[in-house]
């Protein structure tokens, strides 16, 4: 072969080189924008999931028969499984942790509204039950807002903002 003859084929193996990588990279920046559009969405339930909780939270440790609405369990499961897939470690690690603040927050809280329950029985709304059963849900709520404080600072670092 000539001259010639190689660089027409080093022009053809170039040009399939660059369709070749060209399509790679644009199959690398689809996906990456669909996984920050999953993570995305995601971190927006989370954050308004949380952002209920924790204000609840904080109405039930100083009115523990006040009607608000719940979010169940099992919906906190869920957004558990979804950040499994989706979440940096550093985010799903503290949803976790703060699964678990509510989790024992809302022992506390069943216990203050039993306290509660079983005061409006007697003439005396407050007793030093009640009483006790309020700030120890109430420092129980404080955890379960710093810990939804610090994970919404973290998915706004994570997201870029």
């Amino acid at each position: 072969m000539d001259a010639t003859a190689w660089v027409a084929v080093a022009g053809l193996v170039t040009t399939l080189l660059a369709a070749v990588l060209t399509e790679k990279l644009r199959q690398d920046a689809t996906r990456r924008d669909r996984q920050f559009a999953e993570r995305l969405e995601v971190y927006s339930d989370l954050l308004q999931a949380a952002g209920r909780v924790s204000d609840n939270a904080q109405t039930w440790s100083s009115v523990p028969l006040a009607n608000l609405e719940e979010t169940p369990n099992d919906f906190l499961d869920r957004m558990l499984a979804r950040l499994s897939v989706v979440a940096s470690q550093e985010v799903y690690d503290r949803f976790g942790a703060w699964k678990a603040d509510v989790g024992a927050f809302n022992r506390l809280l069943w216990d203050a509204r039993m306290a509660h329950r079983a005061a409006e029985q007697t003439d005396s709304p407050e007793t030093p039950r009640t009483i006790l059963s309020r700030l120890r849900a109430g420092e129980k709520a404080d955890a379960v807002t710093a810990g939804f404080v610090e994970l919404r600072r973290l998915i706004r670092k994570e997201m870029g903002r």
